[in-house]
């Protein structure tokens, strides 16, 4: 069995959770603007500082 035949599976059998779950991701990403989605479910999460801060130089 092939990777995408499993994850095909995998979604067939639970659509309707994935479903429940990316539209959470949905009310999140409107909520909090540093988190962002990469890919096909995948997401990232940066914060301000993180992203503004440049590392010190001794």
């Amino acid at each position: 069995m092939k990777v995408r035949d499993i994850q095909m599976e995998l979604e067939l059998r639970y659509r309707h959770h994935i479903s429940n779950i990316y539209q959470l991701m949905v009310k999140i990403e409107s909520v909090n603007p540093e988190i962002k989605k990469v890919g096909r479910g995948l997401y990232t999460y940066a914060s301000a500082e993180e992203v503004t801060t440049e590392p010190a130089h001794a």
